[in-house]
Formats: structure tokens, C-alpha cells, sequence
């Protein structure tokens, strides 16, 4: 009797694993208690591993999405995936790492998101272009509304270049420490070459008011350009450094 009990119960255990395995993602997506600013749209494969064809986060378009379920995630009372997203993105976005639902809500985690120096363009009110790649990297991230709850990571724009009507400048390598909490995001960074160095910080409250501000100085390589317009600027520091701030809302 009890090998018949332990064979029934086995092939239970089997029959739901199997039927959890091969469960449509169309079907689960629907009973998630997805956040509506999360859009997806042509789901296909099985919860385990799947893709689609368009996700949407808030206004950024994602484009595909493809994901693999960590099994062991489920135990915890979450959900969460390895997933890569990006192809056919309207803002040649790229990104790569763990992302997930539980009960505080949407997190990720070694999430890298990298995308074209020349999508912030637009969101700068000055007449410039950006070259170079910026990339993303959030060790750890948990959604609130608007932006986050808590978050740590490093912003890098590598190959940086800025250019306006009257000359350009290369930055090299820059990095930034991204902190986030209660959605104020504090962001700390610097670079140097021998065209300039600089140090910079900003800070973006839920409202979407910003306060912003840096030091650049100099180098020997400085674009002579450029050089001719220092004398315009109030006068640098004791180290030569030329201080500026800004503050404003998007």
C-alpha cells in the first residue's frame, strides 16, 4: 500500500512539474501582478523559456525580450530571469541580466543596459552632440514609482566626445557612481585625459527637479578652439578649474 501511495504521489509530482514546464507564457503573463507600466506584446515559448517580440518600460521601448526562468527563484516567493532584450529597439538599447517579481515588487540584479551616447541628445537644452557608448550597470535595483525604491550601480560613457557650433571635445572614459533612494537618484563622477578633467555630481528628485554640479579643467591638449572662449567664462579656481551648476526640472 505505501509503494503504491509513494508511486502515486511521484507520478503526480511528475505530471505537475510537466504540465508547469510546458505552461504557455502567455498564460502566466496574465496572471502576474505586472506593473502597468510594463507593456508586452507577442509572448511565445513557456514560462521556463520564452521570448517577446516587443516590451515596453514606461516610455523606453525595449524591443525583444528573451528569458530563462531561475527554478530555484520560486521557492523564495519570487519570480525571476535570465534575459537578454534590445533587438529591433527603436533606441538601439542592449541589456543583459536577472530581473524579477516578488512580493516588494519588480527588481534586477547585474543588470547591464548600454545604448548610444546619441540618444541623450534630446534631453540636453544645449545645442551639442554626444558620441561614445554609455552603459549601465545596476548591481541592484528595486522598483517604486516613479523611478525606484533603492539602487546601486555605475554609469560609463566610453569613447565620450561632446560637439556644439563652436568645437569639440574628447572626455575619453567616464565613470559614475548611481545611487538611488525613495526614487532620489544621486549620481557622483569624473574623468580625465589630456584634453580635460572633470568632476561632476547631480541629484533627480521624484518630481523630476534636478540640481547639477562640476568642475572641468584644461589640459595641454586642450582644443584651441575652445581655449579662446575660456576668457568669456569667470575666472577659474587657485587650480584652474572652471566651476559651473545648474538646476531645473524635465
Amino acid at each position: 500500500m505505501r509503494k503504491t501511495i509513494a508511486l502515486v504521489t511521484l507520478l503526480i509530482a511528475v505530471f505537475v512539474v510537466s504540465v508547469i514546464a510546458h505552461l504557455p507564457a502567455t498564460v502566466t503573463l496574465n496572471h502576474l501582478p505586472l506593473p502597468r507600466q510594463l507593456k508586452i506584446d507577442g509572448v511565445s515559448g513557456t514560462v521556463w523559456h520564452g521570448q517577446a517580440e516587443q516590451v515596453r518600460w514606461l516610455s523606453y521601448d525595449l524591443g525583444s525580450v528573451n528569458w530563462d526562468m531561475h527554478l530555484a527563484s520560486l521557492f523564495t516567493g519570487k519570480v525571476a530571469v535570465s534575459t537578454r532584450f534590445g533587438q529591433g529597439s527603436e533606441m538601439n538599447v542592449r541589456g543583459r541580466g536577472v530581473v524579477g517579481i516578488g512580493f516588494g515588487g519588480v527588481f534586477a540584479k547585474s543588470l547591464l543596459v548600454s545604448l548610444p551616447a546619441a540618444q541623450v541628445t534630446s534631453y540636453i537644452r544645449q545645442p551639442v552632440d554626444l558620441t561614445g557608448q554609455i552603459e549601465l550597470t545596476l548591481r541592484d535595483y528595486h522598483y517604486a514609482a516613479p523611478w525606484c525604491s533603492e539602487a546601486k550601480g555605475t554609469l560609463a560613457w566610453t569613447k565620450g566626445a561632446v560637439s556644439s557650433p563652436v568645437g569639440a571635445v574628447n572626455l575619453g572614459q567616464v565613470i559614475a557612481d548611481v545611487t538611488c533612494k525613495d526614487s532620489r537618484i544621486d549620481v557622483k563622477g569624473n574623468q580625465g585625459n589630456q584634453e580635460v578633467s572633470s568632476e561632476f555630481s547631480a541629484t533627480v528628485e521624484a518630481n523630476r527637479r534636478y540640481q547639477a554640479q562640476a568642475w572641468f579643467k584644461p589640459g595641454s591638449q586642450f582644443p584651441k578652439e575652445l581655449g579662446d572662449l575660456l576668457k568669456h567664462l569667470p575666472n577659474p579656481d587657485g587650480q584652474g578649474r572652471y566651476h559651473f551648476q545648474q538646476q531645473g526640472r524635465f
